[in-house]
């Protein structure tokens, strides 16, 4: 007979699950998304970039694929050069800097959670007996609340966009210096 998990701790192995499959999900859908090249190539067609860009298809497949190649670490280098011209100004390169630590951040993350919730899983399963009486209602508290907390999100934002934006940025650049960076032009010394 399997030992039966205290109240406490068959809850908190219960939510950890929950969060953890939450996070995996975003970041597999965000690793998925922002690697796929023919996701970009759609969406450029889609809204006519060539237009409003002044780069054609191939310059733009160009741009694309060393985007995705420097945020997934094949580069070291985002800039791209397109007849004798920098595609990327420096301030965007050194945004985008700070973006690829938050992507790596978040693949740091996204690993992590995976290993929670294998092992979150694999408890469950085991304690299957003693965590069903909580299971269904911690579920459904724990999602309920991270829903409550995204609708509250999303009803700021659509009150003060620009104030969200900028909490938003002032939470993920908390360097004061970092966060002025993103936003206002700059000069790189390489």
């Amino acid at each position: 007979m399997i030992k039966k998990l205290p109240k406490t701790l068959s809850i908190i192995i219960i939510v950890l699950f929950n969060i953890c499959l939450l996070i995996v999900l975003i970041w597999a859908v965000t690793l998925i998304t922002t690697g796929s090249l023919s996701f970009y190539m759609r969406h450029y067609v889609k809204y006519n970039t060539e237009a409003s860009s002044g780069y054609n298809l191939q310059e733009l497949k160009t741009i694309t694929t060393t985007i995705i190649d420097y945020l997934f670490g094949r580069k070291a280098s985002m800039q791209v050069v397109i007849n004798n011209l920098d595609v990327f100004s420096n301030q965007a390169l050194y945004h985008m800097a700070d973006v690829k630590a938050l992507y790596t951040g978040g693949i740091i993350i996204g690993s992590i959670s995976f290993v929670i919730l294998v092992i979150a899983l694999i408890i469950i399963i085991w304690q299957f007996q003693s965590l069903n009486e909580y299971l269904l209602k911690t579920t459904l508290i724990t999602l309920g609340v991270i829903l409550g907390l995204i609708i509250i999100i999303t009803v700021l934002s659509s009150l003060n966009f620009n104030l969200a934006f900028d909490f938003f940025h002032k939470i993920i650049f908390p360097d004061p210096q970092k966060y002025n960076d993103a936003f206002f032009h700059i000069y790189l010394k390489y």
